[in-house]
């Protein structure tokens, strides 16, 4: 797809001149033709910038501008059959001199298919001369082309869904302040004690981006918000959510817990049960309609106990009006100074930065005049300053830029969005506006996005061929241009999310060519019916949303179609209407194997994805997609084998592979322009079964990331060597994996491992040694008793780039390996499944330090660059070993520490006190043994659960936030002076601990059984009154009465106490 004019141009010019070669000239009639189309083209490219701004505001240029697409898609079309036909015809063919296939040689030799190209040529010029006829009358400007905007090249070198977490940098100005104040203490006070409802609904109106979402953020997430509820809920009414989605999410943040429940009426009446007689704070982000409240959430909300509130934010007060709204808060525009810090934040990156930028403020502040106070325009622009000097001459640009001044912009494009979108190089805008039309809650990867982007041509490179790594630096400077923002961070992993406004914006600019909508919405087939599209996307609204495929036969232009809902096929359907189909992206597809027999037919194709579908097999015929670059089959658990045709396929690029996938064809070893193979099976030597074996990867130098499964299958070991691992100077990500033989309980083993098994998987894995770039390893399953060698002590292999390291389900090793604090770069540690490991320490430490002090360490410090440690179901273990020496300094930067089901271990290491200065946050489950903690300096927050041999918790002076499950032998809590939130959860609980007294807290939570419940009921009258009458709030409950939940809740200031235990029930237990 090439939604942008100036980049499609571009495009068919550079696919011209790659085939202009001498025998070009041989082709009867054509190469005065070929030439004409690349003169016009170039003389075209000089206008349009014009008519790309023209187009917005006046219709007659904007039906130019689509003739001249329609042309463009052509032209790209034609030049894509005479290859495809020049090689399906003659492969055998090579150029004399250089003993490279030319597709043109083929040409000459077929005069009736070079006659059909030089006419289909012929006729593109003509419509050519036609338009340029026609545009001559719009007298459009004549612009220098930036050599900035070379395909390719950033103009910046790289250095939806929301979420209750506070982006600081919009945060500005006492305005937000004293809004939240105002708002918080409406929502919390006595405005409504006469209100015959349980609940209140306030809203918070305004245009999209002035910051409706950063003020409720700044409320859900205000201290006293905190106190005064027991249950806050943050939900995202995104267009595209489900009723099923909302529900579940609603569960999952009033419970803490994923729900599995099918059906809306079944999670309604959890999510009620949930929340009954709880008081309950929940924002409602983003509502476009009343329906989601009225039709999914609000029976449920019936439940909640009095004095729960709802927070809307919505651009429509009538919104706010259809859920009743007691108060309506319009959000207002920034004013001059707010403005001018918010501006500064976004282009401020060094100290120098912020003398210059004070100087500029005048200007600045004419800028920021035709932001009109709008903070997401404000940050836009200050992500298109972020990229230019700081400078008047610079700014003044910016300022002049003709953007501002067009006259009758519709609503959907704000004038500095706008600028910002149009200082973006074409390559970039592509990029953008495809970044738009992917659904909302889709499994999409980032990494899958770029690869889209790759397969339809938007990333390109005269100067690399890493085009990933270019896709990567693109999204890059997305993200500095504040036009895609961070979401969310899993290992290895990061999530996008792109602001309604700004994805309205992109979808408005290719209106014409692309329909993005949902299952479920009116008006999807008659816009089938009725309109042409080249890109077709397609969410779901519900479950049981489906799609029909014979809406699509219509489509014959179409380009690019991605849907994440269901598809029902008919044995009469077919894939030939769709000739033109460049990507293809199917998620939960009925996909019939008769129709997939024709994916041979889809000749353009680039990228194909069918993801969770009950697809057995692809045709042998896909060896015919002489374009594919991309293949994905996750979650097809069908799909056994690949086809042999697949090793044809010269131009993939990546490949998933479903789990069930074990056979794959001699010769993929061919495939040498792979960069991305996932779930790669190992097998033995296929011989004459024709399969292949890790000796195909031998030839893949280029290969990025790597994952190999069922490791335990080569035989013999040697086959592993020819792999040849190391050798592959550009691999990052390496996955070794072995089916696990580790049982569910985490302690045992499936099988009995023989000797010989042993000494083979460690010969395999020996053979499997990464090269030195590698920066996330992954080891799944391994069986051996000890890692290979270049794991443990990291001679002969430097793993110096290595920021991630996964060991997962090591059935047999004892020990884990000696070298990791060697390792620079090193910020994520995980062991996962370590049964046999009974002792963890000297092998973690700096041997250099440890036995001969005058020797020196490659690196200062043990594991300087680790960030996060994380063990989990090392069962056995049962002795860190980590003293407090002063000549050895490790984990001076590690700020999260998680210990689950480490049930032996017996207490944690005085060096972790001594030297882990940084560390934040600490996570301990099921270590049964542990009986006290204490020392730790910087320890803000600490979860414990089923610690049961847990005695004692002492001097942890900067800890705040304290979770307790299930630690009943607890009994001393002491020197904890900044603790302020403790939450504390035991269903044998019979009377509160005597350390509640000691403590400042500002909120206790407590979950306890019923007696002790009905005890604090009583207020002054329980013996327990001295323990918690101190504290703030106190919200205590019960999970195990008679008749559901029952509550007690408790202020101090005001004094006040309520439940809802009735006194016949008290009476009964009392």
């Amino acid at each position: 797809m090439a939604a942008v004019l100036d980049a499609m141009v571009s495009f068919v010019i550079d696919t011209l001149i790659k085939m202009a070669a001498d025998e070009v000239a041989m082709l009867y009639g054509v190469p005065d033709e070929m030439n004409k189309l690349e003169g016009k083209l170039k003389d075209l490219k000089a206008v349009l910038a014009d008519a790309e701004r023209r187009r917005i505001t006046e219709n007659a240029v904007q039906r130019w501008v689509l003739m001249l697409k329609d042309v463009m898609y052509e032209a790209t079309d034609i030049l894509d059959i005479c290859i495809i036909q020049a090689e399906e015809g003659q492969e055998s063919i090579m150029c004399a001199e250089s003993r490279c296939f030319n597709p043109i040689s083929f040409c000459m030799r077929n005069p009736v298919f070079t006659h059909d190209i030089g006419t289909r040529i012929k006729d593109l010029n003509k419509k050519l001369d036609s338009i340029c006829e026609s545009g001559a009358k719009f007298n459009f400007i004549r612009m220098e082309q930036n050599n900035q905007q070379d395909r390719g090249m950033l103009t910046h070198p790289a250095g939806s869904k929301t979420s209750p977490v506070i982006e600081r940098s919009s945060l500005v100005g006492k305005k937000i302040e004293e809004d939240t104040v105002d708002l918080v203490n409406m929502l919390t006070g006595e405005w409504w004690s006469n209100h015959p409802d349980d609940y209140i609904v306030v809203a918070i109106s305004g245009p999209g981006g002035i910051g409706k979402t950063a003020l409720a953020q700044n409320i859900y997430n205000h201290q006293t918000i905190k106190d005064k509820f027991s249950i806050r809920m943050w939900l995202s009414i995104t267009q595209a959510c489900t009723e099923t989605e909302l529900l579940r999410e609603a569960i999952h943040h009033a419970e803490g817990r994923d729900c599995h429940d099918d059906g809306k009426s079944r999670l309604e009446s959890t999510l009620a049960d949930t929340i009954r007689d709880k008081k309950t704070f929940v924002v409602l982000d983003d509502m476009w309609t009343a329906a989601k409240w009225n039709d999914v959430l609000k029976a449920s909300f019936s439940y909640v106990a009095r004095g729960s509130r709802v927070l809307v934010t919505t651009r429509d007060d009538r919104v706010a009006r259809s859920m009743k709204a007691q108060y309506l808060h319009h959000v207002n525009y920034l004013g001059p100074e707010d403005a001018w810090t918010l501006l500064k934040k976004e282009v401020i990156a060094t100290e120098r930065d912020q003398l210059e930028i004070d100087t500029l403020k005048d200007i600045g502040s004419n800028i920021l005049g035709r932001c009109g106070g709008l903070p997401l325009a404000i940050k836009v622009i200050g992500g298109l300053l972020r990229q230019r000097s700081i400078n008047i001459v610079e700014w003044e640009r910016v300022l002049d830029n003709p953007a501002w001044s067009i006259d009758g912009m519709p609503e959907e494009l704000n004038h500095a969005l706008y600028l910002s979108y149009d200082d973006l190089p074409p390559h970039l805008k592509q990029c953008l506006i495809y970044y738009s039309l992917i659904p909302q809650k889709t499994n999409i990867s980032p990494d899958q996005l770029i690869e889209m982007w790759i397969s339809e041509g938007l990333v390109s490179s005269r100067h690399s061929d890493d085009l990933e790594q270019i896709g990567r630096d693109y999204n890059k400077e997305l993200i500095m241009r504040n036009l895609i923002q961070p979401y969310k961070e899993c290992i290895g992993h990061s999530h996008y999310v792109m602001h309604d406004v700004v994805r309205s914006f992109c979808q408005y600019m290719v209106r014409d060519e692309a329909l993005v909508a949902r299952m479920g919405e009116g008006g999807i087939g008659s816009s089938l019916l009725s309109h042409k599209f080249r890109f077709l996307s397609i969410g779901v609204e519900s479950g049981s949303d489906e799609l029909e495929w014979s809406v699509l036969q219509n489509q014959s232009s179409l380009r690019t179609l991605i849907s994440c809902c269901p598809i029902r096929f008919k044995h009469n359907d077919s894939l030939s209407r769709l000739s033109r189909l460049r990507t293809i992206h199917l998620e939960n597809a009925d996909f019939i194997p008769l129709l997939a027999d024709h994916l041979g037919e889809l000749k353009l194709l680039r990228y194909l994805t069918i993801e969770s579908t009950q697809i057995s097999s692809l045709p042998d015929t896909i060896g015919q997609l002489k374009f594919l670059q991309h293949i994905g089959l996750s979650g097809c658990e069908k799909m056994v084998r690949l086809p042999n045709g697949i090793v044809k396929l010269k131009q993939l690029r990546s490949v998933y592979l479903g789990e069930a996938v074990n056979i794959i064809p001699k010769k993929f070893g061919e495939l040498t322009n792979l960069r991305k193979i996932l779930n790669f099976p190992a097998n033995m030597d296929g011989g004459a079964n024709g399969w292949c074996t890790l000796e195909e990867l031998g030839p893949l130098s280029q290969l990025r990331d790597l994952s190999l499964k069922g490791l335990e299958n080569v035989h013999p070991s040697s086959l592993a060597a020819k792999a040849m691992l190391r050798s592959k100077k550009h691999l990052g990500r390496l996955a070794l994996k072995c089916s696990s033989i580790i049982e569910d309980d985490g302690g045992s083993v499936k099988r009995v491992v023989t000797e010989e098994e042993e000494r083979h998987i460690e010969e395999v894995f020996t053979e499997l040694c990464p090269p030195g770039c590698i920066n996330h390893l992954t080891i799944d399953g391994y069986f051996g008793r000890r890692l290979p060698e270049w794991v443990m002590s990291m001679t002969g292999v430097s793993l110096e780039r290595l920021r991630i390291l996964e060991l997962l389900n090591l059935a047999l090793c004892t020990q884990l390996p000696n070298g990791l604090c060697q390792l620079p770069c090193l910020e994520i540690l995980i062991v996962l499944h370590a049964p046999a490991i009974k002792h963890v320490g000297p092998e973690l430490m700096s041997h250099t330090h440890k036995h001969n002090n005058k020797r020196h360490s490659r690196v200062s410090v043990s594991f300087p660059s680790l960030k996060k440690l994380i063990f989990i179901e090392m069962v056995r273990w049962e002795e860190w070993e980590w003293e407090c020496e002063e000549l050895l300094e490790a984990m001076p930067v590690l700020l999260e520490l998680t210990l689950d089901n480490c049930r032996s271990l017996t207490r944690l290491p005085p060096g972790l006190s001594y030297h882990a200065r940084a560390l934040k946050m600490l996570n301990l489950s099921d270590v049964h043994w542990l009986s006290y903690l204490e020392n730790l300096p910087c320890v803000v927050e600490l979860s414990l659960k089923c610690c049961h041999s847990l005695k004692r918790i002492t001097n942890l002076p900067s800890l705040q936030k304290l979770v307790i499950s299930c630690c009943s032998r607890l009994s001393v809590l002491e020197a904890v002076p900044a603790l302020r939130y403790l939450n504390l959860q035991s269903s044998s609980m019979r009377i509160l601990p005597r350390y509640l007294r000691g403590l400042n807290l500002t909120r206790l939570y407590l979950c306890c059984d019923l007696p002790l419940l009905c005890s604090m009921a009583l207020g002054k009258s329980t013996y327990d009154w001295n323990k918690f009458c101190h504290i703030r709030r106190v919200e205590a409950h019960t999970h195990n009465g008679p008749n559901g939940i029952f509550t007690v809740t408790y202020t101090r200031d005001p004094r006040y106490l309520e439940t809802n235990i009735s006194s016949a029930l008290f009476n009964l237990l009392w």
